[in-house]
């Protein structure tokens, strides 16, 4: 499996983990501000995404847990600070939780990896696409099954990641059946967690539990701001990293 990367900058290691369906160019401008501020700063495509390679099977989230640690490894990285966004952010709280000893610091911004209150809606709606997939291979309805598909995620399930999930869906639904509630405890890392309080994906009372549930963690909430806090006000979230680092 080839991992695209980009590195920028000297000093303490940044290791940035974008979220579902972005690349290492989703935090670029967060990837600049942070170099710029003393920081070596590693922005990672991970497989599936950007230039690094697609997955010939369905991954699980250990997959991407255990192609993070074989590039630090070969990178020989070490103590690095784990930055993820969303998906990214998940990544990283279960990397923390295999590899305990290996991050220096966790960086979570509106990051996913709770079981989600509306979990039994999203579940009663994974059934229904099933039924509407069996039904629209019959040869008479294939050719707007693309079009009732889309319709479907986008206004009934309110999930666009399925409508542009592709060739990594069935990934996209090991990943969101995955979910770390009991394991957070394990966590030993330092963690700071950056939340937008207008997040409607990953909404603030997720970064409260996240907050009350991994025992060495603060939280930083950012008002006015949606779950791509970090593409949007790149330069307030380097500024908050910055003085968490500086500071601890």
């Amino acid at each position: 499996m080839r991992i695209n990367y980009t590195v920028k900058g000297d000093g303490p290691t940044i290791i940035l983990l974008h979220g579902w369906g972005g690349s290492s160019k989703s935090l670029l401008n967060l990837q600049m501000r942070l170099a710029e501020m003393g920081f070596q700063v590693f922005c990672v495509d991970l497989p599936g995404f950007g230039e690094s390679s697609k997955p010939d099977r369905p991954l699980v989230l250990d997959d991407y847990v255990n192609y993070l640690y074989e590039l630090i490894e070969k990178l020989n990285i070490y103590k690095p600070i784990l930055a993820g966004h969303s998906f990214g952010g998940k990544v990283a709280m279960a990397f923390a939780i295999k590899h305990r000893n290996v991050p220096g610091r966790l960086i979570l911004i509106d990051s996913s990896g709770l079981n989600p209150r509306n979990d039994s809606k999203k579940g009663f709606f994974l059934v229904v696409s099933k039924i509407f997939g069996s039904i629209f291979k019959l040869p008479g309805f294939k050719p707007i099954r693309p079009l009732v598909r889309k319709i479907f995620y986008k206004f009934v399930v309110r999930e666009n990641d399925y409508v542009d999930a592709g060739e990594l869906e069935a990934t996209l639904r090991n990943i969101v059946g995955e979910h770390l509630d009991d394991k957070l405890p394990l966590i030993k890392t330092d963690t700071l967690l950056i939340w937008g309080d207008n997040d409607t994906y990953t909404p603030l009372w997720q970064g409260e539990e996240l907050a009350r549930r991994i025992k060495n963690s603060r939280l930083e909430v950012v008002a006015g701001a949606k779950h791509a806090l970090p593409l949007d006000e790149p330069d307030l979230v380097a500024k908050i990293i910055y003085t968490y680092l500086k500071n601890n």
